[in-house]
Parts: C-alpha cells; structure tokens; sequence
C-alpha cells in the first residue's frame, strides 16, 4: 500500500483519461462509512464490463478495512495497487481512476 499526496487539485478528475475507453474515474462522497473498497470493486467492474460479483475478492489484493481506515484517517492519501488486470488509484477525497492492463484484459479475455 502507498500513501502518498495526490498529484491532482482537490476535487478534480482527469476527464481526459476518464474519457479513454480503458479507464474508469468515479467520485463518491467522502463519509468514512467504509465505502472505499465498495467503490473500487464497483469501478474495476465498470471498466472490465464484468458484474461485481464475478471479480476476484478485494481481500485477495489489499486490505479492504485498512484501505477504508488509512482514507478516513488521511486528508490528502493516495493509495495504488493492481487488482483484478487493473492498475487503481483511490485517493482519500473521495476518487477512484481505474485504468485497464491492456495485456492482461487482453490474455484474460482469450481465456474465456
């Protein structure tokens, strides 16, 4: 896990990478009721077309409770990690960039 500042202003998204069909940016509201491991899953499934359900387990990755704490607890956290054929940056200001391995998505959809 990284915990790092965020390159971005508060409250901005990259609407240019959100626009590329292989990157997927959501926000939600920032209310420390454990919605950060809620949302990563939600828009790695978004950028993968696939149902939540079918994704691999967070907790496989990273810790779903302490990605939720460390972003409660930080104002200005950003934290990076791989999961399911995706790179994912969630920052504590309530943002999530998930961003497709082209060659991972690519293996993994000739596999099916």
């Amino acid at each position: 896990m990284e915990d790092t500042s965020d390159d971005d202003p508060p409250g901005q998204v990259d609407h240019d990478a959100a626009r590329r069909e292989d990157t997927v940016a959501r926000e939600w509201e920032r209310t420390g009721d454990g919605r950060a491991a809620a949302e990563v899953v939600a828009a790695v499934a978004a950028a993968l077309d696939v149902d939540p359900v079918t994704l691999p387990p967070l907790a496989h990755r990273i810790d779903p409770d302490s990605l939720d704490d460390l972003l409660a607890d930080a104002p200005n956290a950003t934290v990076r990690f791989t999961y399911a054929a995706c790179r994912v940056r969630v920052t504590s200001r309530g943002t999530v960039h998930v961003v497709r391995d082209a060659a991972t998505t690519t293996a993994t959809t000739r596999q099916r």
